[in-house]
């Protein structure tokens, strides 16, 4: 992997391991914005034989993603690539590399497709599943292949104060200062404040804290930092119960859920930020 991309240590070595010695089948996960399928599509030239996207055997890769009008990734699109896979001839040294980009938005449908694919591999095809909601994807699929935990920068999610948690989260995505102003900075710093505050494990703290994120209008914001935290103690268990219920947080939040009661209720099930 290229070194100017910005990756946990313990990420960087998963994929490196992933290289020497190929299974048929990965899930990229994590929170938003980490070079997940960067590092996807990165690893798929290399075990494609291909030097860039222009060379030729790139074109054994083949990138599925949601349809931009059903936002979803439907059972045609899997049964086009397992047809195609099936009919392609290829070269024994290397590899054929599918990406799923947003895996948790396949239909049931298209993952009971792609889950007898993953049962029976073919010889010689990697499947990557992109997803920074791998809690949504079938358990029968999580059970058959290998995770890679794309990890924010953060060394010491203990004891944490806002100013940390900031730090970690922008040098976890150094592109993020080009491409948001001041103002929204400004607002990335509150909520990393808040986030401090909210893992504190007095539980009227917590709750202070939700409601001041609530009438900010931070909770999208505040919900990606605390991700982080929760994120970065969990590297070896990357199917945790408290991600699980950022998961549910965040569809309550997109249901127009009150948020303030969203994050209060969040903050009686989470534990003890260790």
């Amino acid at each position: 992997m290229k070194s100017d991309i910005s990756l946990h240590p313990s990420t960087r070595q998963r994929l490196e391991a992933l290289l020497e010695n190929p299974s048929h089948a990965y899930v990229f996960t994590g929170p938003r914005y980490l070079y997940k399928q960067h590092a996807a599509y990165a690893i798929a030239l290399k075990l494609a034989g291909a030097t860039s996207a222009s060379h030729p055997n790139a074109m054994n890769i083949t990138l599925v993603e949601p349809e931009e009008k059903a936002k979803s990734i439907k059972i045609s699109q899997v049964k086009a690539i397992i047809d195609q896979l099936s009919r392609l001839s290829f070269d024994t040294t290397h590899y054929r590399v599918v990406i799923v980009r947003d895996a948790h938005k396949m239909t049931n449908d298209a993952s009971n497709a792609l889950l007898k694919v993953l049962e029976e591999p073919g010889d010689r095809i990697v499947f990557i599943l992109v997803t920074d909601r791998a809690q949504n994807l079938l358990t029968t699929i999580r059970s058959r292949v290998q995770n890679v935990s794309f990890v924010p920068l953060m060394h010491e999610p203990k004891g944490v104060s806002g100013t940390t948690v900031l730090e970690s989260f922008v040098a976890s995505r150094p592109r993020l200062r080009e491409v948001i102003t001041d103002e929204m900075m400004q607002d990335y710093d509150k909520a990393a404040s808040l986030v401090g505050d909210y893992i504190e494990p007095n539980i009227t703290a917590r709750f202070l804290a939700a409601k001041r994120v609530a009438d900010a209008e931070l909770t999208p914001i505040f919900i990606e930092i605390l991700e982080d935290v929760l994120v970065a103690r969990s590297v070896v268990q990357p199917y945790t119960e408290e991600l699980a219920g950022v998961v549910r947080l965040q569809d309550r939040i997109h249901r127009n859920i009150n948020a303030r009661l969203c994050l209060e209720a969040f903050a009686l099930e989470m534990g003890t930020v260790q």
